[in-house]
């Protein structure tokens, strides 16, 4: 086949003609036809015919030699081969008249007739017909020889015509979870030069005055799309006219915004919810019990067209991860928000910890404020929570009140009545137990104000992170003052002793040979911090 994608077929469906334009300057006819396709232009066997029939004509009406039985009216027949361009009367079938002018493309042919020849002038109306075909086998029309459709232009004007803009990408109805999209279309014109085009995204311009290079693929890239449905057009002019392609639409997939996690009391079940996503046709869950290890690719249930999920498995593991989903026809896009649980082994007597997700609520219960319950598999264990108070030098208790199940201020700690986050916390247990907390777990730094002296903190992140020399391993407590904190200490509850790890100015951390094993900061885990001075820490999750 001498066209890329068409068949060999005398019906010619696989051809397609994108557009045919004609003008004039008044001596020549310039003829214009842009394909889906390539040209080929090496085989001398194979050929282009352009059948050009006026509006007066009494021209041939007998069927061509393809033998399809197609009867094809024309006054003149164009005849492109092998790079070479000749005209002939139709009482002359064989007999070159005129030679026309061509410019080889690869997906267009342009022809430069002159109007003498072929006894047009400006203001006659014309109907041409297309085909293609070879030497050894039957002609190929276009677009259809059932249907035979020509294309008529009425009163040639001279003058260039308007271009002809056709987009390419993204395809109409596109679906992406990308928010760079990038823009593609070819403008065709008459005019050999390059023509300005504007850009419209949701009916505003979003980028003007682009320079597109005639019949060649311009592409404009346009970050920081939001999720749901936009279109796009894109308007080209060149020395006289201005015309605007179809408007075209696509979809930005993106996952919920937002979503939150509950525990059932006195179960180990999990319940995601989150709010409807527009354009949805189902949603994913992806889960991971290892923070470091990742999500998969793989969604570990798909389908769900309910706005909430339930976990029976959640106990297989002490901290397990989650994210949700969204699908739309081929894409998926997951969201930002990742919620965690944790499940804490505490040791019997005190034992120094803090929340490492964002919990839903951090008022405790109260039995009137629908606070946070702590969520234990021995009921009782945990009989105090206590707090330093670094500006009043104290330290303020919430106590366990068995008999209601619920959490009060013990006397003299009335303003303590929830926990908070990068805040450290002793917890006094009647006997060992593990405590379950869930929530989301968070990504953006948080400032917390430092005594001039000690301060509980609490590791608020989900990795296990290195302290050593600053260059190495970086500098995770970045404070203003620079460098206040001048030392680390951490509960060892097996031995009920203080362990510490001092900061060198200028170097970074290291541990006394006591606790040489003292080089990592862990997720929940609380510890002293002793400075140097009154300091913000900006902890970076």
């Amino acid at each position: 086949s001498d066209l890329v994608g068409d068949s060999d077929e005398a019906d010619g469906d696989d051809f397609d003609i994108r557009r045919v334009a004609l003008s004039n300057n008044g001596t020549s006819l310039f003829a214009f036809i842009d394909v889906n396709g390539s040209i080929n232009y090496s085989d001398s066997t194979e050929y282009y015919r352009l059948f050009i029939d006026k509006n007066s004509s009494t021209g041939n009406t007998t069927t061509p030699e393809s033998g399809s039985g197609i009867a094809v009216s024309y006054d003149f027949r164009v005849q492109v081969n092998a790079s070479l361009c000749y005209v002939f009367n139709y009482t002359e079938e064989f007999t070159n008249i005129s030679g026309c002018r061509i410019e080889n493309g690869s997906n267009a042919i342009e022809l430069d007739i002159s109007m003498e020849d072929i006894n047009v002038s400006g203001g006659d109306s014309i109907n041409i017909t297309f085909e293609t075909g070879s030497a050894s086998q039957s002609y190929d029309f276009a677009p259809d020889y059932r249907s035979f459709l020509s294309y008529t232009f009425s009163n040639i004007t001279s003058g260039e015509t308007e271009p002809n803009v056709t987009l390419n990408a993204p395809i109409h109805l596109f679906n992406t979870s990308l928010s760079a999209v990038n823009f593609n279309w070819t403008v065709v014109d008459l005019d050999t030069g390059n023509l300005s085009c504007n850009l419209t995204i949701d009916d505003v311009i979003n980028a003007s005055d682009i320079i597109a290079e005639n019949s060649t693929a311009t592409n404009y890239t346009v970050t920081g799309f939001i999720g749901g449905s936009h279109n796009w057009s894109v308007a080209c002019n060149d020395s006289s006219a201005t015309n605007t392609s179809a408007v075209w639409s696509f979809f930005i997939v993106t996952g919920p915004t937002a979503s939150n996690i509950t525990i059932a009391a006195n179960t180990s079940i999990i319940t995601i919810a989150w709010p409807a996503v527009s354009g949805a046709d189902s949603y994913n869950i992806f889960i991971t019990d290892s923070w470091s290890g990742g999500f998969s690719s793989v969604p570990n249930a798909s389908g769900i067209t309910d706005l909430n999920w339930s976990d029976s498995e959640a106990n297989a593991s002490a901290t397990r991860y989650y994210r949700v989903g969204v699908n739309r026809g081929n894409v998926n896009s997951t969201g930002n928000v990742t919620l965690g649980k944790i499940r804490h082994a505490l040791d019997a007597d005190f034992n120094l910890i803090a929340p490492q997700v964002n919990v839903t609520i951090w008022e405790l219960n109260n039995g009137s404020n629908g606070g946070l319950d702590l969520q234990i598999n021995l009921a009782d264990c945990i009989s105090t929570i206590y707090r330093y108070n670094y500006t009043l030098s104290m330290w303020g208790a919430l106590v366990y009140e068995t008999d209601d199940d619920i959490w009060l201020p013990a006397t003299g700690s009335d303003n303590f009545t929830s926990l908070q986050p990068v805040e450290g916390y002793f917890f006094e247990n009647a006997a060992a137990c593990n405590v379950t907390y869930v929530g989301i777990v968070p990504v953006n730094n948080v400032s917390y104000s430092l005594s001039a002296d000690y301060s509980l903190i609490g590791w608020y992140s989900q990795q296990q992170t290195t302290i050593g020399q600053d260059s190495v391993y970086g500098q995770h407590f970045v404070t203003t003052p620079s460098e206040a904190i001048t030392a680390l200490i951490r509960y060892n509850t097996v031995t009920d002793t203080y362990e510490t790890n001092r900061h060198y100015t200028g170097w970074g951390w290291w541990p006394p040979a006591a606790y040489a094993d003292f080089t990592t900061l862990d997720p929940g885990r609380a510890y002293w911090a002793d400075t140097s001075a009154a300091a913000t820490w900006v902890h970076e999750p």
